[in-house]
């Protein structure tokens, strides 16, 4: 019988799993509960870590990580569905954007930026959007450097914050994307030149 999320969540249900004193639980059941709570997690929770299940049940990472092993490919397939990308080995993070374009845009002009730092933070945002994690599709950025970016778009979100440091750093990832920023029909030129000119 093949295992299903569904099939994982009902078991756990139908056998009041959750309601056992955990010392009094099998491997495989403790794998069941920790399975579904993962999943149940995963649909509010932006990052899935397996270290944060150790506080509950007083476990290291990698023992969660073998009770869940028998599930894993369950759990790679509903959090790649709700956009998580599996950056570690005990952690899945959702690659989502916070920042609308429109906030962007008034962001830079509360944070006084001038129109070449706001057009990289632009060009950034507009590669961010057209990224698919662990898809080579030419399109957008790599998913090392969409991380790296997509962690300062979230500091700019939640603190409202950037400073000349996180914009250089983005400018010097965007030379990388030449044939990508070229082909959203962007000015590579003007960004070749502010990075080139101002942080080299």
């Amino acid at each position: 019988m093949k295992i299903s999320a569904d099939k994982i969540l009902e078991e756990v249900e139908k056998k009041g799993l959750m309601d056992k004193p955990y010392r009094e639980l099998t491997e495989k059941e403790r794998g069941l509960i920790v399975t579904a709570n993962i999943l149940r997690d995963s649909e509010s929770a932006d990052i899935i870590s397996l270290r944060d299940y150790c506080f509950f049940y007083h476990d290291k990472p990698s023992y969660i990580l073998k009770l869940i092993k028998p599930y894993l490919h369950v759990i790679n397939e509903e959090l790649v569905k709700k956009g998580f990308v599996r950056v570690s080995k005990y952690t899945w993070r959702k690659f989502t954007i916070t920042i609308n374009e429109r906030k962007l845009e008034e962001l830079a002009k509360k944070l006084k930026l001038s129109e070449d730092e706001a057009y990289i933070l632009a060009v950034a945002y507009k590669l961010l959007k057209i990224t698919i994690p662990f898809v080579k599709d030419w399109k957008g950025f790599n998913i090392f450097d969409g991380f790296k970016i997509l962690n300062i778009f979230d500091k700019l979100s939640k603190k409202g914050v950037i400073d000349k440091e996180d914009i250089e750093k983005i400018g010097q990832r965007l030379l990388k994307y030449e044939e990508q920023i070229r082909g959203l029909g962007l000015d590579f030129d003007r960004i070749k030149k502010v990075v080139g000119g101002r942080f080299q």
